[in-house]
């Protein structure tokens, strides 16, 4: 229960400073305190973000819950929170009437990540492979070079114009293998903040600990 509580805990930190960040992004920028997270405008999404316009109206109602919880004058702050170490943010936590989010949404989620990852790998390799081979015919087409430049010259052109080709194609790939698969995962993690939205609400003091779990950067 504990490390449900922790992995909800997470997920509100991570939706909450997720707004106006593009996806396959790594780092974490905390914005300063008592400025709340931009929201993002759902009726403007970038091309490509794998988002539509629900799911992103749910990020954004769940980091605007988030952080009216989550601030200082939220009243469900109590005297001492800042001093509060992870251990008894914790201890607090799981002392909480919450539920975890709905098992279906959870399944579909794990279902969506891992066709995603499977496919990102699969693609990885065929790029691996293909670089490989561009990398044997330049080879080849260096030593040619050496017997004969012109013809090497000419050869090299020819593969430089058959590898552009090829990379574009997998690329084209790749863009049609993935989008639906970071749509239906991005959707899957939308019904999941639903379901913590609905409880930090229910329960500002959960939102309380979870922002203060994500303030003192809390693992557990």
């Amino acid at each position: 229960m504990l490390r449900t509580r922790f992995a909800l805990a997470s997920l509100v930190v991570l939706v909450a400073f997720a707004p106006g960040r593009a996806p396959a992004q790594f780092g974490h920028h905390r914005p300063p305190p008592n400025q709340a997270p931009q929201q993002m405008n759902c009726d403007q999404l970038p091309p490509g973000m794998g988002m539509d316009k629900a799911t992103c109206e749910q990020m954004n109602q769940m980091s605007a819950t988030y952080n009216a919880a989550g601030g200082d004058a939220s009243p469900a702050a109590q005297p001492g929170d800042a001093a509060m170490t992870c251990d008894q943010i914790k201890a607090e936590m799981m002392q909480q009437p919450i539920q975890g989010p709905n098992q279906q949404h959870v399944t579909e989620a794990q279902s969506a990540v891992s066709a995603q990852m499977a496919t990102t790998a699969k693609l990885q390799a065929e790029g691996t492979a293909l670089a490989a081979a561009e990398s044997a015919q330049n080879l080849a087409a260096s030593g040619l070079s050496a017997v004969n430049p012109i013809a090497g010259n000419a050869a090299q052109q020819a593969l430089d114009a058959q590898h552009m080709a090829a990379q574009a194609a997998l690329n084209a790939k790749a863009k049609a293998e993935l989008e639906p698969e970071e749509a239906r995962t991005m959707q899957a993690t939308g019904a999941i903040m639903g379901d913590v939205n609905a409880q930090m609400q229910s329960n500002p003091r959960f939102a309380r600990l979870a922002y203060l779990a994500g303030q003192k950067n809390c693992r557990g």
